[in-house]
């Protein structure tokens, strides 16, 4: 993570102000590798000086700005990246943060009390936590439900 302050080096990351990645996951990410330094150079600095990218979709802009040059890296979902380096087969490779600096991002589903289907609620919950999709999360990066 500390080489995304490369001065050269064009990043795509998602805005702060409206993408959640950013602050609960990337911006403590950095924090722990790099401390308040890395934030401010990788969110400030680069920004000021036009080498770091603020996108209003990370998942979506940053693997295409990637593909069309504009920017060298950038932060998204590994299930993002590996969907466009390992399925679509695109111009992206994967660099995995070292699991020691990365954050894990959890997802959470539950039945509503009021839910309009609640047959299908239950079902869908049923499914999540029965081994067709524990496999399929592996299978593509996620954490099993």
């Amino acid at each position: 993570m500390k080489s995304l302050a490369r001065p050269k080096l064009r990043l795509c990351m998602p805005n702060p102000e409206w993408e959640g990645i950013a602050k609960h996951a990337i911006i403590p990410a950095l924090k722990k590798t790099g401390g308040e330094s890395l934030v401010n150079i990788v969110y400030k600095e680069k920004v000021k000086n036009g080498t770091t990218f603020l996108t209003h979709i990370h998942h979506r802009q940053t693997p295409v700005r990637i593909m069309e040059r504009k920017c060298s890296a950038g932060v998204v979902w590994y299930t993002e990246a590996y969907f466009h380096d390992k399925i679509a087969h695109h111009p992206i490779s994967i660099v995995s943060v070292p699991a020691k600096d990365n954050k894990v991002v959890a997802y959470t589903a539950g039945l509503m009390r009021n839910a309009p289907n609640p047959e299908a609620a239950k079902d869908f919950m049923k499914f999540m936590v029965g081994s067709t999709a524990q496999n399929l999360y592996k299978r593509y990066g996620f954490m099993a439900p």
